[in-house]
C-alpha cells in the first residue's frame, strides 16, 4: 500500500499548493532570497548562487535549477520538464505531473513523477523514495537511491477468500474499482471544470457574479428553488415519457426530453462555476493579491470540484455535500434566470405594495 500512499500525497500536494501564494517573475529571481510562489504559463529558473525557500509551483512551464543554487521546500511542476543540475542543494519533496525529470545532484526528499520519464545521471543521489507512475526510469551507474524505488506499481488485486464452494443462485457481477484510476479521473474532472470556468467567466463575468451573489445572499431560497427545480424536472420527464407511450408523439417528446435534460445540465454547470467563482474570489482576498476574475474562478472551481467530489468517496454520506452544493447552484440559476437579472433586486420589488412608487 506504500505506492498508493505516495500517490495520495502527490495529488494532495499538487492540489493544495495551487492556492495563490504570491506572484513571481517568469524568468528567475532578481532577489537572492525568495519565499515561494506560483508561476502559470512560464518557466522558472534558479540561477547559480541564488537561494529559494518556501517551495515553488509551476503550471504549464519548466523548471531549471542551475549548478550552485540552493532550493529549500517542495517543488511541484505540472505540464513541464524539471532539470536539476549538479552541485544543487535541494531539500524537499518534488512532484512532477505530465513532464520529465532530470537529476544530477543530491536530493533530500521524496520524488513522485506521474506521466513522464525520469533520468538519474551519474551524480544523482535520492535520499528519499522515488515513485513513478506512467513513465520510465533511466538510471546511470553512479546514481543512488537510499529509499524505496517504485516503478509503475501494479494495480491492487483483491485477495481471494477462503476456498468454500457455494452454489451460485444466479448470475454474479463483480466490479473491481481501482483507486488510482478514480483519483486520476477526479483530478482530470477538476481541471476540466476549472478550464470551463475560465472560459465562462471570461465571456460572461456579470452573469456569473449575479448567480454567485444569489447563492451568498439568499442561500435558503436558492436551495429551495434548486430542490423545486429538480422535482419539476422529474415531473416533466415522467410526463413526457408517459405521453410518448400512451400517445404516438415520440417524434415530439424525445427532442423535448433531450432539451429539458440539456437545460438542467447547463444550469448545474453554471451554478457550480458560479459557486467556484465565489470561492476563488474569497481565497484571493485572503492573500491580499489581485488576480483577474477568470483566473480566480478557475482556481476556485478546481478546488471546489476536487474537495466536493473527493468527499463523495465517503460511503453512505459522501453524496450529501455535492448534492447540497448542486441544489444551491441550480436554485441560484433559476432565481437569476441564468444570470440575466439580479435575484436581490427581484426580491426587493415584491416588497413594494400595489399602487406604491418603486423609486
Amino acid at each position: 500500500m506504500k505506492p498508493l500512499k505516495y500517490f495520495f500525497i502527490a495529488l494532495a500536494l499538487a492540489s493544495l499548493v495551487l492556492l495563490p501564494l504570491q506572484s513571481v517573475q517568469a524568468q528567475g529571481m532578481t532577489a537572492p532570497q525568495w519565499n515561494g510562489g506560483l508561476i502559470i504559463g512560464s518557466s522558472y529558473v534558479l540561477r547559480e548562487g541564488e537561494t529559494a525557500t518556501g517551495g515553488a509551483v509551476v503550471i504549464g512551464g519548466s523548471a531549471l535549477l542551475e549548478s550552485g543554487s540552493t532550493f529549500y521546500g517542495d517543488l511541484v511542476v505540472i505540464g513541464g520538464t524539471v532539470d536539476i543540475k549538479e552541485r544543487v542543494e535541494f531539500s524537499g519533496d518534488a512532484v512532477i505531473i505530465g513532464g520529465s525529470l532530470t537529476v544530477n545532484t543530491e536530493m533530500r526528499g521524496d520524488i513522485v513523477i506521474i506521466g513522464g520519464p525520469t533520468y538519474l545521471q551519474d551524480n544523482a543521489h535520492i535520499r528519499g523514495d522515488l515513485v513513478t507512475i506512467g513513465g520510465s526510469v533511466q538510471r546511470a551507474e553512479g546514481a543512488r537511491i537510499d529509499g524505496s524505488m517504485v516503478d509503475n506499481p501494479a494495480l491492487p488485486i483483491r485477495p481471494d477468500g477462503p476456498g468454500i464452494n457455494v452454489p451460485a443462485a444466479g448470475p454474479r457481477f463483480v466490479v473491481d474499482t481501482n483507486p488510482l484510476v478514480e483519483i486520476f479521473w477526479l483530478f482530470a474532472k477538476s481541471v476540466g471544470y476549472g478550464l470551463l470556468a475560465l472560459l465562462i467567466v471570461l465571456f460572461l463575468p456579470q452573469y456569473t457574479r449575479r448567480i454567485s451573489d444569489a447563492i451568498v445572499r439568499q442561500p435558503l431560497m436558492a436551495g429551495g428553488m434548486g430542490l423545486l427545480g429538480y422535482i419539476l424536472f422529474v415531473v416533466v420527464i415522467v410526463a413526457l415519457g408517459l405521453f410518448s407511450l400512451l400517445i404516438i408523439t415520440a417524434i415530439l417528446t424525445i427532442p423535448l426530453i433531450i432539451i429539458v435534460s440539456l437545460v438542467l445540465g447547463a444550469a448545474m454547470a453554471f451554478g457550480w462555476i458560479a459557486l467556484g467563482t465565489e470561492i476563488g474570489a474569497r481565497l484571493i482576498g485572503l492573500f491580499n493579491v489581485e488576480w483577474p476574475l477568470p483566473i480566480s474562478a478557475a482556481l476556485g472551481t478546481f478546488l471546489l470540484t476536487l474537495v466536493a467530489d473527493g468527499v463523495g468517496f465517503i460511503p453512505c454520506v459522501g453524496w450529501v455535500v455535492p448534492a447540497v452544493l448542486a441544489l444551491l447552484g441550480v436554485g441560484a440559476v433559476v432565481m437569476t434566470r441564468f444570470g440575466t437579472q439580479s435575484a436581490v433586486l427581484a426580491a426587493n420589488q415584491y416588497e413594494v405594495g400595489p399602487g406604491e412608487p418603486s423609486g
